[in-house]
């Protein structure tokens, strides 16, 4: 597995092992969220800790409780359903305190046992944009997990 679910095939095998198993089934790991994230401005890059970090919104969940009702598995099984595409709209206010805009992975193994944000290469964050410094509006992130040969977190980034 690598960090923000890219190219290897976690998810397809994450789906295929559930379409075999019961819904009380504990999966190790139990979830996978990758959200879109902001850094704030100022630090260096040597100096940078997961405190640094603003989850925004949440663009993508492995897990049982969202992929285990029976239709939608049925369909992912089937490859027949494309994830939910999400939209996140990072307004110019808020930017002014941040530097850039990554791609942030969380693991929850099992329970309370978690993989947090730069605790590992698997959550290390991947940077997306560096924000301008004279942006004068906003900007649109839309996002879309695509399982392929190399699976992965789409995003298209359009400044307004």
């Amino acid at each position: 597995m690598q960090n923000a679910l890219a190219k290897e095939q976690q998810v397809p095998i994450f789906i295929n092992l559930m379409s075999q198993v019961q819904p009380e089934t504990i999966f190790i790991l139990e979830k996978i969220e990758l959200h879109i994230g902001l850094k704030k401005a100022g630090i260096p890059t040597e100096e940078i800790q997961a405190k640094h970090y603003h989850k925004e919104l949440q663009v993508f969940e492995v897990s049982i409780t969202s992929i285990f009702p029976s239709d939608k598995l049925r369909q992912l099984a089937a490859r027949e359903l494309a994830f939910t595409k999400k939209q996140t709209v990072l307004e110019n206010e808020k930017l002014k305190a941040f530097s850039g805009i990554a791609i942030l992975t969380e693991i929850q193994v099992y329970k309370n046992e978690k993989i947090g944000l730069n605790q590992s290469g698997l959550t290390t964050p991947i940077f997306i944009k560096d924000i301008p410094n004279n942006l004068k509006g906003s900007i649109t992130i839309e996002t879309q997990y695509k399982i392929s040969a190399e699976p992965k977190l789409e995003y298209k980034i359009t400044e307004h």
